[in-house]
């Protein structure tokens, strides 16, 4: 398999950043990876923030907790909230992968064409 192709195959499905570890390109891998999980933990933590949000919410109306009102509660947060972390998180989730994957196409390329001249 050409290096290019794993490189791409490893960003793109299993994890960004891990295609340029498995082409010996460690900086820019750890690099990619750190920007991801940040991103990551940024998405987590908010989606924690407001699942907790529309809990208290639901204990301060009081009355039954089904999965109507769940969802409602959910639907309602959704619509109010603009939040900026998430906007920036998710575009550096989606940054981080595309990068990812470019430069691991990009440095395979260049890693098969100094081999296919030997």
């Amino acid at each position: 398999m050409k290096n290019s192709t794993k490189g791409v195959l490893l960003s793109a499905l299993v994890f960004p950043g891990l295609g340029q570890l498995v082409l010996k390109r460690y900086l820019p891998g750890f690099s990619i990876m750190l920007v991801v999980v940040a991103a990551l933990i940024l998405l987590i933590r908010e989606a924690l923030r407001q699942a907790h949000a529309i809990l208290a919410r639901l204990e301060a109306e009081g009355g039954p907790v089904d999965m109507a009102a769940i969802t409602d509660a959910a639907h309602r947060a959704a619509g109010e909230s603009g939040s900026t972390v998430s906007t920036v998180a998710l575009l550096m989730l989606v940054a981080g992968w595309c990068i990812g994957v470019f430069d691991a196409w990009s440095a395979g390329r260049k890693i098969d064409s100094r081999t296919k001249g030997q």
